[in-house]
Formats: C-alpha cells, sequence, structure tokens
C-alpha cells in the first residue's frame, strides 16, 4: 500500500494536469466545436467594413467602432454583412471609377491590408457582442483577364488569394460563419466563368485549408433570382445560395444615377416598372412572392439554405416601410435568412436617416424611422448566441 499511494497520487497530477491543459486549449480556441448555421433563420444588416474618410464628421477613416456594434446589439441582431473593397483613396481606389492600376502577382493583396485589419477589428467584437461576420468580396479587378498575363493580377487569381489569406488567418474564429465568395458577380468574364471555373476552384483552394466555415455562392448576374433558374448544387456539405432582391429595381433605386429624375415620383404598392424595359404591374406582396419563385423552387427542389444578402429601398422611397416589411414577410414565410442594406455606407439606403434628411456619409442618423421600426419589429424575432 505504501508502494502503490504516491504511484496513485503521481497518477492523478497527470489526469489533472492533462485535463488543465485540454480546458486551455478550448479557451483559447485552439479547439473549437463545428461551426453549424442555425436551423432558426438569421436576421441582419449590411455594416461597412471600413468607414467612409471624406464627408464623414462622425467617424472618418476608421473601423466599425464598438458603439456600432452596441448599437447592433440593441436591435438585436444576430449577424452583420460586411465587404471588402481595394482601400479607399488608396491608388487602387475603385470608388474613382477610374481604370484600376496593374497590380504585380506578387502584391495581389497590398490594395486590402486596410480592410483586411478592419476583418480582424469586426471579429473581436463580433466575439465580444455574439454577433456573426460573413465577409464578401466586393472587388473588380482586372475581370477582362481570367489568368495571369505578363505577371499582372488578375480576376480569378486575386479572388482566390484573398479568400486563402481570410481563411488561413481568420478561418478558425467561431463568429466568422461564412464566405461570401463574390458580390454580384456580372461582368462579362464573371458571367462566362464564375460557376464553372471560378467557383470550383475557390471551393478547392478555400477547403483545403479551412473545411468549416460555410461558403456561400451568388448566381451571375447581379446576383439576381433569375440566376437561380440554370443554377446546380455545389457538392459541399457547407453550401448557402444568396440573391440579392430590389425589385421594383425603378422604384428602390429612384433618384440616383440613370433614375436621378423619378425620386420621390414612384408610390409602392402601386403600378410600377421593374426596369425601364419591363412592363408595368401592380406591385405588392403578392407580386415579391411571385418574383422570387425561382429561388424557393430551388430551395425545394435540393433542400438547401437560402440567405438573402442585400434588399433595400431608397429612404426617399414613398412606401418604403411597407415595401421592406413585404419583404421581409416573404423571406420570413419561406425560412430564409436575410440581410438589410445598409448601415454605414452611404445614407440613402440607411434606416436612421429620414426621407428628407441630408446627404451625407454618417454612419448613423440617429433618427427612428418607420424603416427602422419595421426592421427592429423583424430583429426582435432573433435568437442571440
Amino acid at each position: 500500500m505504501k508502494t502503490l499511494f504516491p504511484f496513485l497520487v503521481r497518477r492523478h497530477k497527470t489526469v489533472f494536469l492533462i485535463l488543465t491543459i485540454l480546458i486551455q486549449l478550448c479557451l483559447t480556441r485552439n479547439i473549437i466545436a463545428e461551426k453549424i448555421w442555425p436551423k432558426e433563420p438569421l436576421r441582419g444588416i449590411n455594416v461597412k467594413l471600413v468607414t467612409w474618410k471624406k464627408g464623414n464628421t462622425q467617424n472618418p477613416g476608421s473601423y466599425i467602432s464598438e458603439n456600432t456594434f452596441k448599437k447592433l446589439s440593441t436591435w438585436n441582431i444576430n449577424h452583420i454583412r460586411v465587404t471588402l473593397f481595394e482601400d479607399e483613396f488608396s491608388e487602387e481606389d475603385t470608388r474613382t471609377w477610374e481604370k484600376m492600376p496593374a497590380v504585380h502577382k506578387n502584391e495581389l493583396l497590398a490594395p486590402y491590408r486596410e480592410n483586411l485589419e478592419g476583418l480582424e477589428h469586426v471579429l473581436k467584437l463580433a466575439e465580444k457582442y455574439h454577433i456573426y461576420v460573413i465577409p464578401a468580396a466586393g472587388f473588380r479587378r482586372n475581370t477582362d483577364i481570367l489568368y495571369e498575363e505578363s505577371g499582372v493580377a488578375c480576376f480569378q487569381t486575386t479572388l482566390v488569394e484573398l479568400w486563402k489569406y481570410i481563411a488561413k488567418e481568420f478561418g478558425t474564429n467561431p463568429w466568422l460563419l461564412g464566405y461570401d465568395l463574390l458580390n454580384e458577380p456580372n461582368s462579362k468574364n464573371e458571367i462566362q466563368y464564375w460557376w464553372n471555373v471560378t467557383v470550383p476552384t475557390l471551393v478547392r483552394e478555400i477547403r483545403a485549408i479551412d473545411k468549416d466555415t460555410y461558403l456561400v455562392v451568388q448566381p451571375t448576374p447581379w446576383g439576381n433570382v433569375e440566376g437561380f433558374r440554370k443554377l446546380t448544387p455545389i457538392k459541399d456539405p457547407k453550401v448557402v445560395y444568396s440573391f440579392h432582391f430590389y425589385r421594383p429595381h425603378n422604384y428602390t433605386h429612384q433618384g440616383v444615377g440613370v433614375h436621378k429624375l423619378t425620386k420621390g415620383k414612384f408610390v409602392y404598392p402601386g403600378n410600377l416598372i421593374n426596369f425601364d424595359t419591363s412592363p408595368e404591374i401592380y406591385w405588392d406582396r403578392n407580386q415579391m412572392c411571385k418574383e422570387v419563385a425561382d429561388v424557393l423552387e430551388f430551395q425545394e427542389k435540393y433542400s438547401v439554405r437560402i440567405w438573402c444578402g442585400e434588399f433595400s429601398a431608397l429612404r426617399w422611397a414613398p412606401g418604403a416601410a411597407q415595401w421592406i416589411a413585404d419583404a421581409i414577410s416573404v423571406f420570413e414565410v419561406y425560412g430564409w435568412n436575410w440581410c438589410y442594406y445598409s448601415y454605414g455606407e452611404w445614407n440613402g439606403f440607411k434606416p436612421t436617416f429620414a426621407h428628407d434628411s441630408k446627404e451625407n456619409f454618417n454612419p448613423d442618423g440617429g433618427e427612428r424611422t418607420d424603416r427602422l421600426q419595421v426592421l427592429e419589429n423583424a430583429w426582435k424575432l432573433n435568437r442571440k448566441y
């Protein structure tokens, strides 16, 4: 017994030590539970990853602030979508609408340094406030060529390297729920190569690094609902199929771009046209159901997850609150996840700015509008994780 007792003590000390190490590993997230997309629909909002420098008096040229996360938490939001663009006002700035300079293949991620740092910052706040993050690739670099030419980076190589970097650096973060592989693919080469070449390449390269994070894919063109007609499912157990909804487009985008002279002209519900070449029909919730029929058919045929990654109507569009309420109602009936657009971008779509507020790039307008009240009522249904 005397010889056995020291052995038992040593053995128990060893077991205790092993348990302590395992607990520490779990706490530092070296051992992470499998990511599972919640069964209950996620309801969230798009947020600007790096705030505007110009015309922003509240938080110029910084990352999403903690005050923003506090507000999102009070709204009961459980996920956000953040789009990675080239860094604002760098020589690669896409917002100048100028031809982007060539980037050598060894400097693929140089134009995205600030946005990638912003993603790291956001994930830390996401963990603190228990809000899932889904980053989206939003850049448009050299879409006229698919592969490298004379050592110059192009569309596919840049996109692949961007996601490989994110997967390596952040893929184990439990609050990074999915990768939205490309925002609204629409250029000639994106349409031609997206589903048969680029997506398979992205799936292969990402899964070699990260088999756990969900892949979010949108059809061409522009993530429109019609793209689901010819869509075939990806052979991966963790894929979410996404679309964007801004219909009728002439209503939701009245007063901007080519629709500049129509501000305040079109009223919902009512007789409206989707695009300039579309016939005039009566638009209400019933028409919305008809518009998303292709998505519903795809969902029912293949039993897949659906996520509306963007939907909105400009704040000065008459009846915008009703349009938002009807869109959410349709998504809820079908059990779809959804993410409103937006908070932190140009204030045309922001729910905290009134219909007649001054246009600017401040993150928050401080107004509790009828649009915000519709959204708040829907976000109340969220389960926080």
